[in-house]
């Protein structure tokens, strides 16, 4: 692997930004939010349910990969 390549990577993996997904401990309402230091999947966070105001808990934390440049052949 080249510097080049490392160096692209690094750029990939750093502009990646976490994502967690909450679910109400009630209604079963989702939310998707930026990911806060210190969250862990079944952790129960202090924000409330949109619906119902009831406690929610991360249900997922996940990136989603950048955009593929589209190749044109």
């Amino acid at each position: 692997m080249s510097l080049k390549e490392i160096n692209e990577t690094f750029k990939e993996i750093s502009s990646m930004k976490p994502l967690s997904l909450l679910k109400c401990t009630k209604c079963d309402e989702k939310l998707e939010r930026s990911y806060k230091e210190g969250e862990y999947a079944t952790k129960v966070v202090e924000d409330k349910c949109p619906k119902c105001a009831s406690p929610m808990y991360v249900k997922l934390i996940y990136v989603n990969p950048p955009p593929q440049p589209q190749s044109s052949y």
